[in-house]
C-alpha cells in the first residue's frame, strides 16, 4: 500500500487535481476534439454559404448536403475557426452531374477575413484531370494528373493537415502531398464547381475543433465500391 493510499486526504486531494487538471484541458484552445455532421436532422446549424454572384445553393436533401454548381467558379459551406491548425477533415462525395470543367474540394487554413488560404481539389480545374492545391493570395500551384471519378458513385475524401506537411487521399489511396509553411491556422470548407454532387458523413478532428456529434450520427453509411468501373476512370 501506498502513502497516498494510506491517507484519505491525500487521495482526495490527488483526485481534485487530476479533475481540475482535466477540465482546464478541455477549455483550452489546444483540446482536440471532433466535429460530426451527417445532415439528418435536415439543416446546416454552424455552416456558412458563400456563394459569389450567387444565391444559396447548398440544401439538405435526402439526409445529405447537395449542391448544383455549373459555374466554374466554386463555392462554399465554410465552417470553423480561423484558430484552427492542424486538423484531419473527411467527407463522402457523390457527383451527380458534370456541367463541364469543376471540382471538389477543402477549403483549408482560411483567415478570418478570406484572403489568405489554400484550395486542395481534385478536378480538371488544371486544364487536365487529377488532384491540385492553389495557395491564395499569390497563386502558387500544384497539380498531378489523375483519372476523375465517375458519376454517381460514392467517394471518400481525406485530408490532412499536421505542421507543414498536407495530404489529399481519395478512397484512402493518397492523390497529393504538398509541403508548405506559409500559413498554420485557418478554418475550413467545403467547395465545388462544375458539378451537381452530394456530400455526407463530415469530420474534422483536431486542435481546437469543439467536441460535436450530431444526434443521428451513426457513422459512414456509403454505396459500396463496384466491382468493376470504366476503362481509364477510378
Amino acid at each position: 500500500m501506498t502513502a497516498i493510499d494510506e491517507c484519505p486526504v491525500v487521495r482526495r486531494t490527488a483526485r481534485i487535481v487530476v479533475v481540475a487538471i482535466a477540465a482546464v484541458s478541455m477549455l483550452s484552445p489546444t483540446h482536440a476534439g471532433t466535429f460530426r455532421d451527417d445532415f439528418e436532422d435536415g439543416d446546416l446549424d454552424g455552416w456558412s454559404q458563400e456563394n459569389p454572384a450567387a444565391p444559396d445553393e447548398w440544401e439538405v436533401v435526402d439526409g445529405t448536403v447537395e449542391c448544383e454548381r455549373r459555374s466554374l467558379v466554386s463555392t462554399t459551406l465554410m465552417i470553423g475557426d480561423a484558430s484552427w491548425t492542424d486538423y484531419t477533415v473527411d467527407y463522402d462525395v457523390l457527383l451527380m452531374e458534370d456541367h463541364g470543367p469543376g471540382d471538389f474540394d477543402v477549403f483549408a487554413r482560411v483567415d478570418a477575413w478570406r484572403i489568405r488560404l489554400y484550395l486542395f481539389g481534385i478536378g480538371d480545374f488544371a486544364g487536365f484531370p487529377g488532384p491540385f492545391v492553389q495557395r491564395v493570395p499569390d497563386n502558387d500551384f500544384s497539380a498531378e494528373q489523375m483519372d476523375l471519378p465517375v458519376l454517381d458513385v460514392w467517394r471518400h475524401l481525406s485530408f490532412e493537415a499536421a505542421y507543414d506537411v498536407v495530404t489529399l487521399s481519395l478512397n484512402g489511396e493518397e492523390a497529393l502531398r504538398y509541403e508548405d509553411d506559409l500559413y498554420a491556422t485557418g478554418s475550413v470548407g467545403i467547395r465545388l464547381a462544375g458539378y451537381t454532387a452530394r456530400f455526407d458523413n463530415v469530420e474534422i478532428s483536431g486542435p481546437g475543433v469543439p467536441d460535436v456529434t450530431r444526434r443521428t450520427w451513426t457513422g459512414r453509411d456509403v454505396d459500396p465500391l463496384p466491382d468493376r468501373l470504366p476503362r481509364g476512370r477510378l
